[in-house]
């Protein structure tokens, strides 16, 4: 019945490893070249850093999809162009899959069976690699060691949720995920704001919805919310640090891989803000030049490059910013 393929516009393909994955198609990258460089112009006069941030999708290499499905998919190959185009135009980046390359991690590790998102150990790994990146580039002095694997404790659920994905294509079929959960084991304080509303606490208090991992929360798996979302770094998180309250503003321009991002990149830093531009009805400018934020950080799945493509994409808006 070649059931793997059933549901590939609607949820994704399943690859023999088990992993739900998309097919992308190809895009020119000509309007989210355009946008960057409009940002990056705009920032410049104002003598704002710009970073761009490229967030993998599961598989860091299109050929792995034609070899085992015989489908073309592009979105490895947009990037490439994308980046190269990027750096034609001297904005800084990172490419989160030459990391993956440099420690000779497998690219599926870092991402759920049954969920788009990357794990909390991919979240926690790019924080450090954007820290590392302001550090080298943009005059920041993180302290890296708060990023070290022993300074942190990690408890594991097994078979515990369905993803986003999985929910689609039923829990029968491609089973139920794992799940970190990753904690500083150091003392943290943070101020969380998300709209009007201010919470201050620790890191597993305030940046953590830790009761999503109650037993008794998780009955029917189709009904429970994603367990990605229990880390707070969506759009319009405001993440100040206690323990490093002076210094720069970090305003990250994201996407829903910034929920197990941001609060580890808060780690470091005294301020970080976080905006989706799908969700954004404001203006760009106004905002950055209000909030008086030192640094802009685009970080971005693959697949938002050429979601401008579809006007009826949920993507669509994420290059508008001018």
């Amino acid at each position: 019945l070649n059931l793997r393929e059933l549901y590939k516009n609607n949820g994704g393909v399943v690859l023999n490893n088990g992993y739900v994955v998309g097919i992308y198609p190809y895009t020119s990258t000509d309007y989210e070249v355009q946008q960057m460089v409009k940002l990056k112009n705009y920032l410049d006069e104002r003598n704002i850093p710009l970073l761009y941030v490229n967030e993998p999708v599961k598989y860091i290499t299109d050929r792995v999809i034609e070899e085992e499905l015989g489908i073309k998919t592009y979105v490895n190959d947009n990037t490439d162009r994308f980046l190269s185009r990027l750096e034609e135009n001297e904005i800084s980046y990172i490419d989160l899959r030459n990391s993956i390359v440099e420690k000779n991690l497998n690219s599926f590790d870092l991402f759920y069976k049954t969920d788009h998102h990357w794990t909390t150990l991919a979240g926690k790994m790019a924080a450090e690699e954007i820290a590392k990146k302001l550090n080298d580039e943009f005059g920041y002095k993180i302290n890296l060691s708060l990023y070290d694997t022993d300074k942190f404790i990690y408890k594991e659920y097994r078979n515990a949720w369905l993803g986003e994905q999985g929910k689609k294509l039923g829990e029968s079929f491609v089973g139920l995920d794992n799940f970190t959960l990753i904690l500083p084991d150091y003392d943290t304080s943070f101020y969380v704001s998300t709209g009007k509303n201010t919470r201050a606490g620790s890191f597993g208090k305030v940046l953590v919805d830790q009761s999503r991992y109650l037993t008794e929360n998780n009955e029917d798996v189709y009904e429970t919310p994603s367990w990605h979302y229990s880390y707070v770094g969506g759009h319009g998180t405001r993440v100040r640090n206690g323990k490093n309250a002076r210094g720069k503003k970090v305003l990250v321009l994201g996407d829903s891989y910034e929920y197990t991002m941001l609060p580890f990149l808060a780690l470091g830093l005294p301020e970080v803000q976080c905006l989706n531009m799908r969700a954004y009805g404001g203006n760009l400018k106004e905002y950055i030049e209000e909030q008086e934020i030192d640094t802009v950080v685009v970080a971005y799945a693959s697949f938002m490059i050429g979601a401008h493509d579809n006007q009826t994409a949920s993507n669509y808006a994420m290059f508008d910013f001018f």
